[in-house]
């Protein structure tokens, strides 16, 4: 089965102190920017909380460019780009912004 970075967020399933959260999705780029330029206190929290820190690497969006290509950031140096959607990037789900 193909597996799509929106899909993969959507599906998320966590469950802490017996609350599961499934309302995760895939950040726009906006977000996903914004995640980037505040890293450094995402990964400190997430590190202190037992998740994964950013690697140096492509991040998916949601934002598309059209039904083929979709924008993308890389957490190494903060550059938007975008590639085709069979690419495989990294995925962060996100909660809440």
């Amino acid at each position: 089965a193909t597996e799509y970075a929106a899909s993969i967020c959507h599906e998320l399933q966590i469950t802490e102190d017996d609350n599961t959260f499934g309302d995760w999705y895939l950040p726009s780029l906006v977000e996903l920017r914004l995640m980037y330029d505040k890293r450094e206190s995402i990964n400190k929290t997430a590190s202190e909380n037992g998740g994964d820190n950013f690697d140096a690497s492509y991040y998916w969006s949601s934002t598309e460019i059209n039904s083929a290509n979709a924008r993308a950031v890389n957490f190494e140096n903060g550059t938007i780009g975008y590639a085709g959607k069979a690419s495989l990037f990294r995925v962060r789900a996100i909660r809440a912004f």
